[in-house]
């Protein structure tokens, strides 16, 4: 498994009431992220953290990397970096598909 602590995703998801569906349902919108597994409450949702700048929250998820253990690194980052993009800064991005069909990829 490889993993990376995805931020910035809308609060309205972490509010009572809502379900792992809606956190899917929102993720459909990042197409790079498919074949996600994410940490979960004990209820099936997200394990919801507050960022840093109070208005939106994180998800810690993870995508398989392969079938045998111990994966080597390359496989690993090669794997992360389906579902992220580098960006500026030395940080690492999910975007947003821009149009049905075409994942954002800057």
């Amino acid at each position: 498994m490889v993993a990376a602590w995805i931020s910035g995703i809308p609060s309205s998801l972490a509010a009572t009431g809502t379900t792992a569906a809606d956190f899917n349902d929102f993720m459909t919108g990042y197409p790079t992220a498919a074949g996600y597994t994410y940490v979960h409450d004990g209820t099936g949702r997200p394990q919801y953290h507050l960022d840093a700048n109070g208005d939106t929250v994180g998800v810690q998820m993870h995508w398989s990397a392969g079938e045998r253990y111990p994966v080597p690194e390359e496989i690993r980052v090669a794997r992360l970096s389906q579902a992220v993009r580098p960006y500026t800064g030395g940080r690492f991005y999910l975007f947003p598909q821009a149009l049905p069909g075409r994942p954002c990829t800057r």
